[in-house]
């Protein structure tokens, strides 16, 4: 979904908003800085390749349902999954879809600690419409069936079968994500991951970034507790 040829915008006049509902409400083209704290729930667990551009997502407690999402694009500094920001810094672009903060060099967020807890996903069910009402954020499809088999394969899309009516359709596996090479289950299987779309594919995604996301009936709460600390 996202190419290492995106390369943030550097941005001369900033607009300051306390957190992640104000950033959207801003839209593609504003250069911000969001002031308020924010963690980052998916991305690297601990280290990030060659210095390349790489995704992560972060979350907060605003918004109508009490979290928002926001996809970002980093060139240079190490945010791990964990990491709560503040004063993260970039410009606001739609990529395929997806409003993307691509974040601006080493000054695009200050740390204020790590290795915290996630969020608890959202369960995507049917009284979640459209893509647009969780993009960015944690979720997670139960139940879920692929008509695939064998292991999990980077940069592929696996259309979910089952369940129907969701607003999410399919499972796409990003470069970094620590589910590519995992057995692609053989019966029903629960999935956490952030939400995503695609304007060319006229998908919307799950994209898991732990092995432990793939949650199979012989996964106890317990193992998925540990596996994702």
């Amino acid at each position: 979904l996202f190419s290492d040829e995106l390369i943030p915008i550097s941005g001369t006049t900033l607009t300051s908003v306390s957190d992640l509902a104000a950033a959207r409400a801003a839209g593609a083209g504003a250069d911000i800085v969001i002031t308020g704290e924010a963690i980052v729930h998916a991305g690297p667990d601990s280290v990030v390749r060659g210095g390349a551009p790489y995704k992560i997502a972060i979350q907060d407690g605003s918004g109508g349902d009490g979290q928002t999402g926001l996809v970002c694009v980093v060139n240079g500094p190490v945010f791990l999954a964990g990491d709560i920001l503040e004063d993260i810094t970039g410009t606001l672009a739609d990529d395929d879809g997806v409003l993307t903060l691509l974040m601006n060099g080493g000054s695009s967020a200050t740390v204020v600690t790590g290795s915290n807890p996630l969020p608890a996903p959202l369960l995507v069910d049917g009284s979640i419409s459209t893509l647009d009402e969780i993009e960015g954020e944690s979720v997670r499809v139960n139940d879920a069936t692929v008509a695939e088999s064998g292991t999990f394969a980077d940069g592929v899309d696996y259309l979910l079968t089952g369940p129907g009516g969701l607003a999410i359709s399919a499972i796409r596996m990003g470069a970094t994500s620590g589910a590519v090479g995992e057995p692609i289950p053989s019966s029903a299987f629960d999935i956490i991951g952030v939400a995503t779309e695609s304007t060319l594919s006229g998908e919307s995604y799950i994209e898991p970034s732990f092995a432990s996301y793939i949650i199979t009936p012989s996964t106890s709460v317990e193992e998925w507790l540990i596996l994702s600390e």
